[in-house]
């Protein structure tokens, strides 16, 4: 199985939403984006764009460098599942 940086990064967004008792209704509202693409997103099924994450990162409070930095890890998780 071959690890993709976006499954990796919905892992880490869903994470991040759950943690801070978001829901995907409220996430994608405020994001301006439509309910089923950031499910698709969080489930790796698609690629997000860089101004698609930043929404979603400001409506969440979280910096770029930070979520980075968890996606680096979950990434070296899952390599080490292999």
């Amino acid at each position: 199985m071959n690890v993709l940086l976006r499954n990796a990064l919905g892992e880490v967004l869903r994470e991040q939403r759950k943690d801070n008792k978001g829901t995907l209704r409220y996430v994608s509202k405020m994001a301006a984006c439509s309910y089923g693409h950031l499910s698709d997103v969080e489930k790796g099924r698609k690629e997000v764009s860089s101004e698609l994450l930043n929404s979603v990162l400001r409506v969440q409070g979280i910096k770029l460098s930070d979520l980075l930095r968890q996606v680096a890890d979950k990434v070296s998780e899952m390599e080490q599942q292999q």
